[in-house]
């Protein structure tokens, strides 16, 4: 099964999802970074600029210079006891 990565530019992410993230990284050796992140517009609202992604232990992702460019759901993660 094929991932579908999807432009933040073309489409809105839903919010409250937790989500694969791609985009620049900002290091010569890893060019693109990917994460689990999701958008909480109650939690931490953008307020007009650029979406504010929380990873999964609530850090901003813009506080290590990463800024999503790609999104798309999660892969069938396993069930974990």
């Amino acid at each position: 099964m094929k991932t579908e990565w999807h432009k933040i530019t073309d489409r809105a992410p839903p919010e409250k999802q937790l989500l694969m993230v791609a985009g620049p990284s900002g290091y010569c050796t890893h060019k693109t970074f990917l994460a689990l992140a999701y958008i909480d517009e109650d939690y931490r609202p953008s307020r007009g600029g650029p979406l504010r992604w929380l990873d999964v232990t609530n850090e901003s992702l813009s506080d290590l210079g990463w800024y999503p460019t790609h999104w798309a759901h999660q892969i069938n993660l396993p069930e974990i006891a």
